[in-house]
């Protein structure tokens, strides 16, 4: 109904194999409007089908380069999540579903595909919300469950874990980033440093 697509000013497309436009994901993209308004803190995305006689919609956006068999993919939200990571470090790949509710299709398509990501290194970067944080232990359980290494994202509120001590006060990484480019790049160099440590450590275990 209107009443559910309305203030949302985040409009993206998913496509298919041949290039249509299977579903599009309808968000606002300012944190401060979604916590006024309740039918956006209620339902944070919408998803609308364009093509609704299709048995299986792909519900995810995919970029993983095929030469990345052991490096970093990320996985947020939505793809203007995972984008965010892309705007500081062009070279990442990434994994993002239509939202923290359609988490289904892409980690049937990870589990389809285990052996191709045996060994990347998931770094998931949910919401730091409720629903993110249990997207994120979701997520997380599933990788675990098929061996594939995962590490998440700090957002910075607990600065015993983290090796900055300013406090980060953000939801998700597009906000990340639009309100402080330069802290969020900083805590992305430090997650790539404790992934590089993690492989390290687990090549050596493999020596053993």
């Amino acid at each position: 109904s209107n009443s559910l697509i309305k203030d949302r000013n985040v409009i993206i497309p998913y496509f298919d194999q041949d290039g249509l436009i299977d579903r599009v994901l309808l968000r606002q993209g300012d944190p401060e409007k979604v916590k006024e308004l309740p039918h956006l803190s209620n339902l944070k995305e919408v998803n609308c089908l364009l093509q609704p006689q299709k048995q299986h919609a792909k519900d995810y956006f995919l970029n993983v380069q095929e030469e990345n068999k052991n490096g970093i993919i990320v996985m947020a939200e939505t793809a203007l999540d995972t984008l965010s990571f892309r705007e500081i470090d062009k070279n990442i790949d990434y994994i993002a579903p239509s939202g923290v509710n359609h988490l289904n299709g892409v980690l049937q398509h990870i589990g389809e595909h285990k052996d191709r990501y045996q060994d990347n290194t998931f770094v998931l970067a949910f919401d730091d919300d409720k629903a993110g944080r249990e997207a994120n232990m979701k997520v997380k359980e599933v990788l675990d469950g098929l061996s594939i290494s995962s590490t998440s994202f700090s957002y910075g509120k607990n600065k015993t874990r983290h090796p900055f001590k300013s406090e980060a006060k953000y939801s998700d990484p597009n906000d990340f980033l639009q309100k402080n480019r330069i802290l969020f790049e900083q805590f992305w160099t430090a997650t790539k440093m404790q992934v590089k440590d993690k492989v390290a450590k687990k090549e050596v275990e493999r020596e053993r």
